[in-house]
């Protein structure tokens, strides 16, 4: 993906300035991203961190409001407006692409998601967010859809079969 020098990073061991590289696999759809770090003076270069990321996402405008920066630096949440709505997102690329997250710049920014964890949510719940409280609505009807395949009878007439030969034997075996 790239590779940039970080000059003021601190790596282990004490040392200050690092190369850091950027390796996706695969290079579409949803990836494994690793940073790998090696310091300037000749440290022996480290997994700094992995995680997935989407390959693709939409194209949106974005202002950006602030950067949180995390993991020396390397990593950050970035905060801005999309439309009327607050957004905050993370850039897996964050450390090569650090000098387009400028406080009130409107940037094109590729926004896709990646469930960590995901449940229902019962109705009538309220989520606490970082922008308030959000109360979930009735969920819609639930539509049931039950398809019978053209063998399901011959398969539950079998299974039916199979129960009376099974009470049968148990019957057999206890005389």
């Amino acid at each position: 993906m790239g590779q940039r020098e970080h000059p003021k990073l601190q790596v282990p061991g004490g040392g200050v300035g690092a190369t850091v590289s950027v390796i996706a696999w695969p290079t579409a759809g949803l990836r494994a991203t690793f940073l790998v770090v090696r310091g300037q003076r000749g440290e022996r270069a480290y997994l700094h961190s992995a995680f997935p990321a989407a390959g693709a996402g939409c194209k949106h405008k974005i202002r950006i409001d602030s950067v949180h920066e995390v993991s020396c630096g390397l990593e950050a949440r970035i905060s801005g407006v999309l439309g009327d709505a607050a957004v905050t997102f993370f850039d897996p690329l964050y450390c090569l692409n650090r000098d387009r997250y400028r406080p009130g710049a409107i940037i094109d920014v590729e926004l896709a998601g990646i469930a960590y964890s995901l449940g229902i949510v019962p109705a009538g719940t309220t989520l606490q967010s970082a922008v308030g409280d959000v109360p979930m609505a009735v969920p819609p009807p639930t539509l049931h859809i039950e398809a019978r395949p053209w063998w399901a009878s011959t398969v539950r007439h079998l299974a039916a079969t199979a129960r009376t030969w099974a009470h049968g034997a148990r019957n057999t075996a206890s005389l």
